[in-house]
């Protein structure tokens, strides 16, 4: 069931606002409790954070100030309704600080990391709700504001979008003059300095906004594409960000769009780059434009290293291990599977805030909910300790924290700083963090929106839509700078170094030696002028060809030179940049990439890669590429090996197959996190030669860890087993040992053949394909250990003396078997009651044309428990013959139709067999929905009455638990429903009778047709060229290849299905109702905060 919930604008179920004072004390408690954290990585070993001023912080005085800041948090931003539930709290506050401290106040409340300090950059009037920046090569700061925000101008007014320029004319670091390079602007979100102005992302587009006079003032606009979503005002397409690959990165906002091009420099098809759950790239010289990998709600960043990493709501920071077109080789692994959190994220994140941060949901206290501005520290100014870790902005909890390198490999490691505290923290509720940058002095600048109330009202409940205080703020925004706490002041003039004078400069050949500062922004900025300089607009002309000419002549000499003044090696982060941008211009030779495949760094070897991988289809350069990635198939670095992978493994032929064993045998060292990310890319390896890799594998000579092989083989021969390849069976079968069918289980101890073999049989699974249609090509020796082994397992299933696991994984390496043998033990196991081996029953059983097996389910259906019964009837409903021998129990009322759910009976009215849905909605007549809203009426009469909540609970779990969790009873589908203090009774009714009156798009409901009459239905979860993923009822998800749907489409309506009023009369609604809003009193243990 859905219920409406208050959002953040990054995220959807967040309300912030007043707690009990006592609960704001606990917090703080904790926090000091856990102060006294050990020190890492030579960081200030002092257990005190650093403050902004020379008030008491001792934790009395800490818990104070605590009280203090709650007792001033506006009211507004919590209204708990008196006309909620009568056990439900009001929550009543003191004084309402209606206008922000100031920024002098505003510094005091800050706690931050010992020995690093907050100092002023900018602030309201010259920047007013900025939500992100950049700094050009002359050090101005650029700043998008986004003053319209939450729901755009009054009406009859324009729109107040604006990107200004801001300037520290008299050096002393603040930024005192702005100038508002472009006004009017609809949803400004993010900027990358280019040329003579900015790339904008706008509402719905990328547009480019220039000043050709020089006067600040931007006088030219170019719209290069449009399409991106306009759906909401928070989840749009923003930080468009200069890479490593001299092409911009958009992050998506979470909607995409359908996008176009509108300038004739970037050409393709007439059709427009679907952006469904991918970010966007392109080329700012014209040509090149495609989705990548992605789907960043409001933040991107790409490491020195080429590593790209997004954030969302729950996911502070989130690593991108694959592109699109590499993740589509393996359909079993679609694209959202290529990623990790480098940060913990969701339930596993934790948060420290000095704020009273609430949320509408108790399983998200104290979490990530609404994680932006993803960013990592990569300069050499606030401390060495510092160097390489992982930050990003929580603005409900007005804090920043950060994650601290511990180890680097295919994935980065990192651990909390700090236990129990945060990099940056305030006690100000206003301090609203969006989005982090580097700055030309090395510092690390902070945005903060500055606002009293950051949630956007669009999931609100109502009567908070029209509160007072959603606009205050709007005169009000700071952007701030962490250096060093013994540094002096920040002036801009003194603090810079040489690169950013020379960068300021028109002589390319001073922009050169900044591509090697120990200041990221120095690099980076440093890139994009040369890349600039090396695509001039004029580039036919003398003057161009000549600068050209010269720079790439520079770039080379440093490349091959590969050491700096002192004769240290060159960093990663010089070599990255030089040879991408001899690639992006067309100049990267041969003698280019020796140079990096030899670097002594990782990095620059993955990229050298990369780089060497599209040579291959060059003729004048591929046999000279192929045999220097054939060297580096056995590189010692497990990066350096996955990267391999991604670019070769799909396109691989038999010439490759040696140097994929080598690789294979290379990895047997590598750490367990390492080979499960190398047995991923493995498993892209091209269908042609991936079975005879199988077999040279596992008989390579001096293969003694079969184990090891067994793990980065698995994903591989899943796949394989998805394809149906025969021969690939036959290899596994081939090296089982005579005896090997009696030890088929997966498990600790287990032989590794036999993992293979599950692994294989889950592939298979998948398409429901019949182990007789690959067993007819294989020879006869592995047709009879197939034999054996499917044998065993039959057995298994039914010895009561094995693990109830161990007995569920060998019924389902039986299940795509369709003899007899295996009918018979599905039918014995359909007699359980309603455990996993019934459960799994219903799957193998419907393969099965057994008109005599409907029955049979039809006469347990009233013994078995909700959800197992509930599965049942799902089942039942795939094929045609079960759904008829239900609607015949039906109509003979030997089965209830309120047994019938209202999920499975919208299924039904929809059915693909006409008779079929005709004759359910005949036994619907009578039945009949009233209309909503008198419907909402006859059930809000009785809401006032005593409800019983423990009664309540049985109504949850017969009617909602197949989609929602509350007190580890269900499974979660839908949205999370566990905290609803904040919602009346008339919410939550409303939510229930009419789910469809509000509905977020990641609840529609899709409907997939196979092309054996299967309707299957759930939430999209995936979507690629191979297959599509639904997200079921009860949890579970289905992969359909594309080459067995028939028909997919969105229904436009909520999972959540219309007709609970005829499962739940007026009085079992109240007693739900009440059961939703004091599940946590039942048992006694009543949770801080709801006395």
């Amino acid at each position: 069931m859905t219920a409406a919930v208050s959002q953040h604008p990054r995220h959807p179920g967040t309300i912030e606002g007043v707690l009990p004072a006592f609960l704001a004390a606990h917090r703080l408690k904790m926090q000091m409790r856990h102060h006294d954290a050990v020190p890492r990585r030579h960081e200030p070993s002092t257990t005190s954070l650093t403050r902004s001023t020379s008030l008491p912080v001792g934790p009395l005085a800490r818990i104070a100030v605590g009280l203090v800041t709650l007792i001033a948090t506006p009211v507004a931003l919590l209204v708990a309704t008196r006309s909620a539930v009568a056990d439900d709290p009001a929550v009543v506050a003191a004084d309402i600080r209606r206008e922000p401290l100031s920024p002098q106040q505003a510094l005091a409340e800050f706690e931050i990391l010992p020995g690093l300090r907050v100092e002023l950059a900018a602030s309201e009037p010259q920047v007013i709700d900025p939500v992100s920046a950049a700094f050009d090569h002359l050090g101005r700061l650029w700043v998008v504001e986004m003053n319209d925000y939450p729901t755009g101008p009054k009406e009859g007014e324009g729109f107040n979008g604006r990107i200004k320029l801001l300037v520290d004319n008299d050096g002393d670091g603040y930024f005192e003059t702005a100038t508002v390079f472009a006004d009017s602007l609809v949803f400004a979100t993010g900027i990358q300095p280019f040329r003579d102005g900015v790339i904008a992302t706008l509402a719905g587009e990328v547009a480019y906004l220039a000043d050709t006079t020089g006067d600040g003032v931007c006088d030219t606009r170019e719209v290069w594409f449009t399409g991106f979503s306009k759906d909401n005002e928070q989840l749009r397409a923003n930080h468009p960000t200069w890479t490593i690959e001299n092409e911009i990165h958009v992050a998506s906002g979470l909607r995409g769009g359908e996008v176009r091009s509108s300038d004739a420099r970037w050409t393709g098809d007439d059709k427009p780059i679907s952006l469904s759950a991918r970010d966007f790239r392109f080329s700012p010289f014209g040509g090149d434009w495609r989705a990548v990998a992605g789907n960043s709600q409001f933040g991107y960043y790409q490491d020195d290293q080429g590593r790209n990493f997004i954030c969302s709501n729950r996911n502070p920071c989130t690593l991108l291990l694959a592109e699109a077109n590499q993740a589509e080789a393996n359909p079993l692994l679609p694209l959202a599977q290529w990623r990790v959190d480098v940060m913990p994220a969701a339930e596993k994140s934790e948060v420290f805030p000095l704020v009273a941060a609430w949320t509408t949901s108790n399983l998200h206290a104290g979490q990530f909910t609404a994680a932006c501005g993803v960013y990592r520290y990569q300069s050499d100014r606030l401390a060495p300790w510092l160097r390489d870790d992982f930050f990003a902005c929580e603005p409900t909890g007005s804090l920043v924290q950060r994650y601290r390198l511990t180890a680097d490999g295919i994935v980065p490691i990192a651990e909390r700083g700090r236990a129990g505290m945060e990099f940056l923290a305030s006690r100000d509720p206003w301090f609203r963090p969006v989005d982090l940058l580097d700055g030309p002095d090395g510092s690390m600048y902070v945005i903060d929106m500055h606002r009293a109330v950051i949630e956007h009202p669009a999931w609100m409940p109502k009567e908070l839509r029209e509160r007072g205080d959603m606009r205050w703020g709007d005169a009000a925004g700071r952007i701030y700078r962490i250096v060093p706490a013994e540094a002096e002041a920040t002036t801009v003039a003194s603090s810079t170094n040489k690169s950013r004078a020379d960068l300021a400069t028109d002589d390319p050949n001073r922009w050169l030696p900044a591509l090697a500062s120990e200041n990221r922004w120095a690099r980076k900025t440093a890139g994009r002028r040369i890349a600039e300089a090396l695509h001039q607009p004029d580039g036919d002309s003398v003057a161009a060809k000549e600068t050209s000419n010269r720079l790439i002549a520079a770039l080379r000499e440093r490349l091959h030179q590969s050491t700096t003044q002192d004769g240290s090696a060159a960093s990663s982060e010089t070599l990255i940049r030089i040879v991408w941008l001899l690639q992006s211009n067309g100049e990267l030779q041969a003698a280019d990439l020796k140079v990096a495949a030899a670097s002594s760094d990782p990095a620059v070897r993955g990229q050298a890669v990369r780089l060497l991988a599209r040579r291959l289809d060059d003729a004048d350069s591929s046999s000279a590429a192929a045999s220097l990635l054939r060297q580096m198939a056995t590189d010692p670095a497990p990066s350096v090996r996955y990267q391999w992978l991604l670019e070769l493994a799909a396109r691989a032929d038999e010439s490759w197959l040696d140097s994929l064993v080598g690789l294979l045998r290379a990895s047997r060292q590598d750490s367990a996190t390492d080979r499960t990310w190398l047995a991923n890319a493995v498993s892209l390896t091209a269908e042609s030669i991936a079975p005879q890799l199988i077999r040279n594998q596992l008989a390579a000579e001096g293969n003694t860890d079969a184990a090891s092989t067994a793990v980065v083989l698995g994903p591989l021969v899943k796949r394989m087993g998805w394809a149906g390849s025969s021969a690939t069976l036959a290899a596994i079968l081939e090296h089982s040992s005579a005896d090997a069918g009696t030890t088929t289980a997966v498990g600790p101890g287990d032989e590794p053949i036999g993992t293979l073999f599950a692994e294989y049989a889950a592939g298979l699974a998948v398409r429901s394909t019949p182990w007789d249609r690959v067993a007819k090509d294989l020879p006869e020796s592995a047709r009879t250990r197939l034999a054996e082994r499917l044998a065993s397992d039959r057995l298994r299933v039914l010895d009561e003396s094995v693990a109830m696991p161990a007995r569920v994984a060998a019924f389902r390496r039986v299940g795509s078997d369709r003899s007899p043998e295996t009918l018979e033990l599905a039918r014995r196991m359909a007699e359980r009651q309603g455990d996993e081996l019934y459960v799994e029953s219903l799957q193998i059983l419907r393969h099965f044309d057994a008109p005599e097996v409907g029955e049979q389910l039809v006469s347990r259906l009233v013994e078995l428990p909700p959800r197992a019964a509930t599965s049942t009837v799902a089942a039942m409903i795939g094929n045609a013959k079960w759904t008829s021998a239900l609607l015949d129990a039906i109509e003979s009322q030997r089965v209830p139709w309120g047994l019938i759910d209202p999920t499975s009976v919208g299924r039904l009215e929809r059915h693909g067999d006409k008779a079929i849905a005709d004759r359910v909605k005949k036994l619907r007549a009578g039945r009949t929905t009233e209309d909503r809203q008198a419907l909402i009426g006859r059930y809000q009469s009785v809401l006032a009455g005593r409800a019983d909540a423990a009664a309540g609970k049985a109504v949850f779990v017969k009617q909602c638990a197949g989609c929602h969790r509350i007190d580890n009873e269900g499974v979660v589908v839908g949205p999370d429903i566990s905290d609803m203090r904040t919602q009346t009774p008339e919410q939550i009714l409303l939510s229930i009778l009419d789910p469809n009156a509000a509905i977020d798009a990641n609840y529609y409901r899709y409907a997939v047709l196979t092309d054996d009459g299967q309707l299957l239905e759930g939430l999209l979860e995936d979507s690629s060229q191979q297959s599509v993923v639904l997200k079921m009822q009860d949890g579970l998800r289905r992969t359909i290849p594309r080459d067995q749907i028939e028909q997919l489409r969105a229904t436009g309506v909520s999972m959540m299905p219309e007709g609970f009023e005829n499962q739940i009369d007026p009085a079992a609604m109240r007693d739900l109702i009440a059961y939703l809003k004091r599940w946590r009193l039942l048992s006694g243990e009543i949770p801080l905060g709801q006395k």
